[in-house]
């Protein structure tokens, strides 16, 4: 299973810690995300359980068009100090269920744990079939019936 999401939708805010309070928001994040069956909760009777959690964090530059028009007319852009950055939680989780064919839904506590996040697009990729999803906030649960 894997998960990319951005930082904003985790801890608030896409930038480096800057204060104690971002550092502690931090830490308490990265601690729910290194428990993925708390954030998913799969059908019980397929048996699953973690094997491996890795986490990322991945930072990207953001370059606005608008300041680069801008800045290629020869107006000043940006300077160096005021580069914005996002910043994107990268998850790899290995999780093993002893009865695949028995996984007939996840439920996302994930939005419980992070009040931001609203939706998340979801692919069930399986040996025969791709199937995708949507789920939101409002609508929590993906049913799996005839996809495993």
């Amino acid at each position: 299973m894997e998960l990319m999401v951005p930082g904003s939708d985790i801890t608030g805010f896409e930038h480096e810690t800057r204060t104690d309070s971002q550092e502690k928001q931090l830490a308490t994040a990265t601690e729910k995300l290194k428990d993925p069956l708390g954030l998913f909760v799969f059908s019980a009777e397929a048996g699953c359980h973690l094997i491996s959690a890795k986490l990322e964090t991945v930072e990207q530059d953001i370059h606005d068009e608008k300041d680069k028009h801008h800045h290629d007319e020869g107006q000043q852009g940006k300077n160096a100090d005021e580069e914005e950055t996002h910043n994107e939680f990268r998850l790899f989780y290995e999780i093993s269920c002893q009865s695949p064919s028995r996984l007939t839904s996840i439920q996302f506590k994930y939005f419980d744990e992070f009040e931001r996040a609203q939706e998340l697009d979801v692919s069930v990729v399986t040996e025969s079939s791709q199937t995708k999803f949507e789920v939101t906030r409002d609508s929590p649960i993906i049913g799996l019936g005839g996809v495993m």
